[in-house]
């Protein structure tokens, strides 16, 4: 898995203990039935916006994820369309493996921006624009760094189909401060 995922595992970790039933949720899920996101087929997120998603998702949908994984396979496994954006050659390859039996609803496009290429920074933003409008868009690839999770939220939010939804992960993090501003009417 790309990135540092003993440290993603201990923030959510924290973060849980300010939620404990999502915190007993999450360690009795990962101790109980073992195996990343991707192996267990969910998104990394909260279990709240799992549990959300579950009952929002319809077989059909259009969605369009920055940064994929266990996720794509939800999506997936509820009868959706879904297209990927990936910055990273690896894991793209990972999600292109787990994907084989959905092939003809899965289109990952995978966009080497995580050293900064300008050209291929704006390729991973602009993916969004092929294809839309969406049912979901969700926002869930780069945290740090260029593009940004807000970069990708402003590029999101004019390609949701009217009624859709748009969903940025870890909305809590500082960077992602401006968020609930940027929204504003939307």
């Amino acid at each position: 898995m790309h990135g540092n995922t003993l440290t993603r595992s201990l923030r959510a970790g924290a973060f849980m203990v300010a939620r404990p039933s999502d915190g007993v949720r999450w360690w009795g899920e990962r101790l109980g039935k073992g195996g990343s996101p991707m192996q267990r087929r969910i998104p990394w997120t909260s279990w709240s916006a799992i549990d959300r998603l579950s009952k929002l998702v319809q077989p059909g949908w259009r969605v369009f994820e920055w940064g994929g994984g266990g996720s794509t396979l939800f999506f997936l496994d509820r009868g959706c369309e879904v297209v990927t954006v990936e910055s990273h050659p690896g894991w793209m390859n990972d999600i292109e493996k787990a994907t084989a039996e959905a092939s003809d609803r899965w289109r990952g496009v995978l966009c080497e921006a995580e050293d900064g290429n300008a050209a291929e920074v704006e390729r991973y933003l602009k993916a969004v624009r092929e294809g839309g409008p969406w049912d979901l868009v969700l926002v869930d690839g780069f945290s740090t760094g260029r593009p940004t999770r807000m970069e990708c939220l402003r590029e999101g939010m004019d390609e949701v189909k009217p009624g859709g939804y748009l969903a940025l992960d870890d909305a809590w993090r500082p960077e992602l401060a401006e968020a609930p501003s940027v929204l504003s009417g939307w």
